[in-house]
């Protein structure tokens, strides 16, 4: 602490804190009264502190609220289909379900083994909804050769007979010179396999006894077309056994090179491949052959992967329920800081509970919740019917044995209830994209009338209406925009943002009304909610903003304001500090006086 003298009487100290503090001899608590008046004018900064703790957190809150939108966005993204943001849609998964069965003409006696270990299957999404029948004839198989014996996989192969060059296994150098052994010509095999334009040839030793050595060469791709190939010094694969003497071909064969034949829908054709692995005879499965067995066919029945389907509709009631979960947290009164069990201890709402873009947030969730589409069959059109309720939390509940049985009836009309779907009477019109704006006609389609294409193919021009047979000769009125052969639909009619495609052939007249019927399932519905919530710059992100901004511009109105209270404290001290003087002079003079009259009486007497 640092002090020094005002005057005789008052001395001014400076404190640990930097403060400057009066002391003096009058008696009276100076400090006291200048720290109350500082006191009463940072009162008014304590509400703003208030202020910026509450902004703090409704910015909290609406970070986690803008965390939960986007787990939900991502969950719903899966169930709105083909206008998703993903590849990920549950709608356009495929499975394929295999059974085996007695092939026709196969013995009676014949009993078929398990679909699974002749064939596996994987399909693609979009894949057609169909049944096949596959036969495997032939599995695909790789060549597989081997030297003669030697006597020693460690002796140096000049010395066991073998001629020393360079010879090719499929187009690729192996050099054999004096020194080199079973072990490390295997070796440079492997090596020349590992290259950037490999041989497609592996080597391995197989020890038959102590004195009986083999190499064997294994072709890495299977099919007619990998056979292994030599060139070179003949002389040299030669003596090694792997080919005949004076020629390029192969002399100890273990396995020949064949490719696998597989027949579908009884056809009697035989398909063959050079792999196990097929992926161009049924557009969008792959085959993966493991057994050949003629007397059996394979059925394959491609349909919707439910299951996958299932999990993400669970996914999107538990997405929903979190959500809601915090809804609940938010407009719930309870203890938020302090000890729960303390019955003096102050309740409140959560920080966002009464924000407006938080409630109407809110609102147009519960009111999703509430979405039903009549263009879907009976038993489709909302989530009550397909078993999913709200409880008395507003929270959803699944009766997992109504969605079984839903999804198993018609999946296609599951898909109409969460989904963005478009229907059409031509197949030459495809949906392309759809914006938040897109609803459809009611119950009714919309009618595109197209004037016709051009010498390209091109459509010249085109209306959309509400009724049949209004569209006239397609005259452009605004309704379509025509970009080529793509058309998006403007906001003259209630499906705005819609865009389509006509695959026409050139020089077409006019088509009339043809029907467009778009659906909006529930799932596509809230997206847009739910992406507007936690997309960056959304609102959340524009309510957090704002806050910032809003505590930056308090925190900088309690800077200026202490700043002016430093300045007043100052001055308060030299205030105090010379009416601490004036009374200190006062006091001196008085005790001055009081001591010329006690001298003056002392004299008297």
């Amino acid at each position: 602490m640092v002090s020094s003298l005002f005057n005789n009487n008052t001395r001014i100290t400076i404190d640990d804190n930097g403060r400057i503090r009066l002391g003096g001899s009058t008696g009276i608590n100076f400090n006291e009264t200048i720290e109350s008046i500082v006191a009463a004018r940072r009162q008014p900064l304590n509400l703003i502190r208030d202020k910026i703790s509450v902004n703090d957190k409704r910015v909290t809150a609406f970070n986690e609220l803008k965390a939960l939108a986007g787990t939900f966005r991502t969950t719903v993204d899966k169930l709105r289909g083909s206008t998703s943001f993903i590849a990920d849609d549950a709608f356009r998964a495929r499975i394929g379900f295999t059974t085996s069965v007695a092939a026709s003409g196969a013995p009676i006696t014949h009993t078929p083994s398990a679909a699974g270990s002749i064939l596996t299957v994987s399909v693609e999404k979009d894949t057609a909804l169909s049944t096949q029948t596959v036969n495997v004839r032939q599995l695909a198989r790789a060549q597989q050769i081997r030297t003669d014996a030697f006597t020693s996989r460690t002796a140096d192969l000049t010395t066991l007979g073998v001629t020393a060059g360079t010879y090719t296994i499929n187009g690729q150098n192996i050099e054999v010179v004096a020194g080199d052994t079973l072990d490390s010509l295997r070796d440079k095999i492997n090596a020349a396999n590992a290259t950037a334009t490999p041989t497609n040839v592996s080597a391995s030793i197989v020890s038959v006894s102590p004195t009986e050595h083999n190499m064997v060469l294994n072709s890495t791709k299977t099919g007619t077309s990998n056979q292994i190939t030599f060139g070179g010094t003949q002389a040299v694969h030669n003596s090694l056994g792997l080919t005949n003497t004076g020629t390029d071909t192969v002399k100890n064969q273990l396995q020949s090179a064949q490719n696998s034949i597989i027949r579908v829908n009884g056809v009697a054709v035989d398909i063959e491949r050079q792999s196990n692995t097929i992926t161009d005879v049924i557009a969008g499965v792959t085959l993966q052959l493991a057994k050949a067995e003629i007397d059996t066919d394979v059925r394959i029945e491609i349909g919707s992967d439910l299951g996958k389907i299932k999990t993400e509709i669970i996914n999107f009631v538990e997405a929903y329920n979190a959500v809601r979960d915090f809804v609940i947290d938010q407009r719930t009164e309870k203890v938020r800081t302090g000890d729960a069990e303390d019955p003096d201890a102050e309740k409140e709402f959560g920080a966002i509970a009464f924000d407006a873009q938080f409630r109407q947030f809110i609102s147009q969730l519960d009111a999703f919740v509430a979405f039903q589409n009549p263009t879907a069959a009976d038993g489709f059109q909302s989530l009550s019917q397909l078993g999913i309720t709200v409880n008395e939390q507003f929270k959803l509940t699944i009766n997992e044995t109504t969605l079984d049985d839903r999804l198993l009836s018609n999946g296609a009309e599951a898909r109409k209830l969460f989904s963005f779907t478009v229907g059409t009477s031509d197949a030459r019109v495809s949906y392309i994209s759809s914006t938040a704006s897109t609803q459809p006609n009611g119950s009714n389609p919309y009618y595109l009338t197209i004037a016709g294409t051009d010498g390209s193919g091109n459509v010249t021009s085109a209306v959309l209406r509400t009724t049949a047979g209004a569209g006239g000769l397609g005259v452009a009125d605004g309704t379509v925009t025509i970009n080529g052969n793509q058309l998006t639909f403007t906001d003259a009619t209630g499906a705005n943002g819609l865009t389509v495609f006509f695959n026409g052939t050139p020089s077409l007249g006019l088509i009339s009304d043809i029907q467009i019927t778009p659906s909006r399932g529930v799932a596509d519905q809230m997206f847009f909610t739910l992406d507007e919530m936690s997309k960056t710059l959304g609102t959340a992100d524009s309510v957090t903003t704002a806050l910032a901004d809003n505590s930056a511009d308090l925190e900088a109105q309690i800077t200026r304001a202490e700043e002016r209270i430093a300045i007043l404290r100052e001055q308060l001290v030299a205030r105090f500090a010379r009416v601490e003087q004036a009374l200190a002079e006062a006091n001196n003079l008085s005790n001055t006086i009081s001591q010329l009259f006690g001298t003056n009486n002392n004299n008297r007497n």
